[in-house]
């Protein structure tokens, strides 16, 4: 039996949809309905890429308010829905032991 490479008849045919992609969707759209929608969901998000203040209360019920830094991770998904996930290439050179250069390619 051959395994690994692409082999005539493997894979999803030309022209089906990916029904995975369809199942994530609504799995997406429904948890989405739950918090408000979407609109709210993307709100939430920019709050984060721009820091917000936390309110916590401890065991005995004090309340405790404090500043938490922008979140880089939220920016990048942002980017990452706007424009869609960079190409990314490492070109080393020398004996290959350091990074030299670091190329971004469309």
């Amino acid at each position: 039996m051959a395994t690994g490479g692409k082999r005539p008849g493997a894979g999803r045919k030309k022209g089906i949809r990916n029904k995975t992609t369809d199942e994530v969707k609504q799995i997406i759209n429904n948890v989405a309905k739950k918090h408000g929608g979407l609109q709210t969901i993307f709100e939430k998000l920019f709050e984060l890429t721009e820091g917000i203040q936390v309110r916590e209360f401890d065991k005995k019920g004090v309340p405790h308010v404090y500043d938490k830094p922008p979140d880089a991770y939220a920016a990048r998904t942002i980017l990452e829905f706007r424009f869609g996930r960079p190409a990314q290439s490492i070109a080393l050179e020398g004996d290959g032991t350091s990074f030299v250069q670091i190329v971004y390619e469309k």
